[in-house]
């Protein structure tokens, strides 16, 4: 089991992994590159301007010192990359890094608001490309994956998740209150035959006026609130203004 694997919740479901793409490797490792450069200067040096003696020696010792250390912060940021982890959850967008010191860093896919892709020339032809996390909280960006491979597939399964989870929730908002069981009309009590010369005498029944049914006004209440929760879900991007709009109408016309 991974270490994002035990950071998910009881019953949370992955959906896609991803990490950076393999050329993130090779970018992010300037230092390597800087000191296979000066091996490969040293060498060329030694080899046009002929130097002999004990300065070739000290300069061929640098050189391999050069080229061992590049190597190293090579192997270590490969390491790196390996232990990367960006899953897509059923909930959540989660993003781990490191190796001995982790950093961990999650948001939650219905408080997401807007997914920027930014991809080159280059990035079309190998399938990677820079994708930002932004919420509705302000317009710096949460999270940021640079030289996301696969990062169009990555936008869509979150963009799916997230609709799906923001329709769930709007649905279980719009389901009508459970109303109690009403309970089974007494029996009329039993009456006593009377004469006719009895029921004669009696007054006519006066008409009895309906009592409002139970429960209208807990219904009426219910969608009242409803109709807030869509009104906040349309102001902070949830839904769009054709969903509020069809949702209030079916609402309204429940009164």
């Amino acid at each position: 089991m991974s270490y994002a694997d035990s950071l998910l919740g009881d019953g949370e479901q992955v959906l896609l992994r991803a990490r950076q793409h393999w050329l993130g490797v090779i970018f992010d490792s300037g230092g390597a590159l800087g000191l296979w450069l000066i091996a490969i200067v040293i060498v060329i040096a030694v080899r046009f301007f002929n130097v002999t003696g004990d300065l070739a020696n000290l300069l061929g010792i640098a050189a391999l010192v050069a080229l061992g250390v590049g190597l190293l912060m090579f192997i270590w940021r490969f390491f790196v990359w390996t232990r990367q982890e960006y899953l897509i959850t059923d909930r959540r967008l989660l993003q781990v890094e490191g190796i001995l010191h982790k950093s961990v860093s999650d948001t939650s896919l219905i408080k997401i608001n807007d997914a920027r892709l930014n991809e080159g020339v280059v990035g079309r032809m190998l399938n990677y490309a820079d994708l930002d996390i932004l919420t509705a909280s302000g317009e710096a960006a949460v999270d940021q994956f640079k030289m996301l491979q696969g990062a169009k597939e990555f936008r869509r399964t979150m963009n799916n998740q997230k609709n799906a989870l923001e329709m769930g929730y709007v649905q279980d908002r719009l389901a009508p209150p459970l109303r109690a069981a009403e309970a089974p009309a007494p029996s009329p009590p039993a009456v006593a035959p009377v004469s006719d010369e009895t029921t004669a005498q009696q007054s006519p029944a006066q008409p009895t006026t309906p009592l409002p049914a139970a429960g209208d006004d807990d219904e009426s209440l219910e969608i009242t609130r409803t109709l807030a929760r869509l009104a906040d879900l349309k102001t902070s991007g949830a839904i769009t203004d054709a969903e509020y709009e069809a949702k209030k109408a079916e609402l309204l016309g429940r009164l």
